[in-house]
């Protein structure tokens, strides 16, 4: 298994296992997991992207005991393979405000081609 299979495979269980809050990038609206939306990575969707935060992904790996060291090594990848946007900074796209409100965060975000996921449903 390569590193770009092994991040995709990553995403799918964030998402299948309910894992993650689904956020419209458009519209702003939820998608799923409304009701928990303080506790878990926020991952917002386009027609084109996937967007997750550094922090947010980092935060995951280490929940599910992967090594922050292959963090880079995705990243290497997915930007090998034509599947990150790295336009705003090295490995982000642009930062996008998270939660917004009075407790409104900023991080950075990754923007990850929707084609790496295939057929995956996400509305």
């Amino acid at each position: 298994e390569n590193a770009c299979e092994r991040f995709r495979d990553i995403i799918y269980d964030l998402i299948e296992n309910d894992e993650c809050v689904l956020i419209d990038n458009k519209s702003a609206a939820f998608i799923s997991n409304p009701d928990i939306k303080e506790k878990l990575p926020v991952i917002y969707v386009d027609k084109k992207y996937l967007y997750i935060s550094e922090y947010d992904l980092k935060k995951y790996l280490h929940s599910i005991n992967e090594n922050n060291k292959f963090f880079n090594l995705y990243l290497t990848a997915l930007k090998k393979y034509d599947y990150l946007n790295c336009n705003y900074t090295k490995y982000s796209a642009r930062p996008i405000i998270r939660f917004p409100g009075k407790d409104a965060v900023r991080r950075k975000m990754l923007a990850i081609k929707r084609e790496l996921f295939g057929d995956i449903e996400l509305y």
